[in-house]
């Protein structure tokens, strides 16, 4: 093994720079321009890790930094969400499920899991039971995860807002359309009507109320953006 010879690795080709001895060995990763000293056992296996390989949906890298992706064979809160967050963004078969994660992205310093990892960490209510990372009720329609555009919001108020107005009005065999709107883990019966419109209309109305009241009642848990376009939107 000599200085200028280009190794395929796990993660992508590297060449060697410096040559010590079989243990010391000095690479730089050609697409990233990370550069780490190995062995010659380790370069041969091309085990080799290079911490800012796209290796996460083949967008994101791990980077460098205190934020770990498990430990002892557990993976980390951090990390968890952030594959969950990556999943969303730039898993096809997911979004096929789920169109509304359609265009959906990360920033780009979000494409490195230590400065998500550090960011979210930061964040209000992050850890929390029952809270889920929301990237677009603080800029309404945002499409793109980021520290500017993120907070953690009560499962509660996600859930109905997810809910599409479809969900809550039904053809009756008889004719009319009978509308409901799940509040408190309960369905209310909002009445049934004779025209869609009207009972679309109805479940608007009930949707924004029961939205404002969510918002009320998880003021001092909510970014004050997030509170403010709960409050002021016709959902």
């Amino acid at each position: 093994m000599n200085v200028g010879d280009v190794i395929s690795t796990n993660s992508g080709a590297c060449r060697v720079t410096k040559y010590e001895t079989r243990l010391r060995v000095t690479v730089t990763f050609i697409d990233t321009g990370y550069t780490k000293t190995t062995s010659t056992q380790a370069l041969r296996r091309g085990s080799v890790k290079d911490p800012y390989f796209p290796s996460i949906r083949g967008v994101a890298c791990l980077g460098e930094g205190k934020f770990r992706a498990s430990i002892h064979s557990r993976l980390t809160p951090e990390y968890k969400l952030y594959l969950s967050v990556t999943t969303r963004c730039y898993d096809t078969e997911f979004q096929q499920k789920n169109p509304t994660y359609r265009k959906c992205r990360l920033c780009e310093d979000w494409l490195n899991f230590q400065t998500f990892a550090r960011d979210v960490s930061q964040m209000k209510n992050f850890g929390r039971r029952g809270f889920d990372l929301d990237k677009d009720l603080r800029i309404l329609g945002n499409k793109e995860y980021g520290p500017s555009a993120c907070s953690f919001i009560p499962h509660c108020i996600n859930t109905v807002l997810l809910r599409r107005e479809a969900e809550g009005v039904y053809l009756q065999d008889g004719g009319g359309f009978l509308t409901k709107l799940r509040m408190y883990n309960e369905n209310v019966y909002l009445g049934t009507f004779k025209s869609k419109r009207k009972a679309m209309s109805i479940y608007r109305e009930a949707k924004s109320e029961y939205v404002i009241e969510l918002a009320n009642t998880h003021r001092k848990e909510l970014h004050p953006e997030v509170y403010n376009n709960l409050v002021n939107l016709n959902w």
